[in-house]
């Protein structure tokens, strides 16, 4: 259990809570009465949003000593980060697996159909 501090409500940390799902989380959180901590990249989203405590950290470089950092005090984490899109493109491997799921998915269907006819008419075999 973390640490209490003179503020004996829960602490909730929500991560990335300036994006669609964190602000609606930490509206409802406040809204409940829980103290709410924020983390994420955007200093300037931060203040648009009036978090009032709200604390800097890319989540994807953190170390585990920030983490550490981040996590002291808190009750409960809400994590609303997405991934990073960074607009590498994906790998070749991806593409060629997707082709092999999309080839292989039209004998399959064919078996589903196959065995759903067996099973509705029970042929004599």
């Amino acid at each position: 259990m973390a640490e209490r501090t003179a503020d004996s409500r829960t602490t909730v940390l929500v991560l990335s809570g300036c994006g669609l799902i964190g602000l609606s989380c930490r509206e409802a959180l406040d809204r409940a009465g829980f103290r709410i901590l924020g983390a994420g990249r955007s200093a300037s989203a931060a203040a648009a949003t009036r978090f009032t405590d709200w604390r800097i950290l890319d989540l994807a470089s953190a170390s585990p000593r920030d983490w550490s950092d981040l996590l002291g005090g808190v009750d409960v984490v809400v994590n609303a980060a997405g991934p990073r899109d960074r607009g590498d493109p994906l790998p070749s491997a991806y593409h060629r697996l997707y082709r092999l799921w999309f080839a292989f998915g039209f004998p399959a269907f064919a078996a589903v159909l196959a065995i759903l006819w067996l099973m509705l008419t029970k042929p004599s075999l």
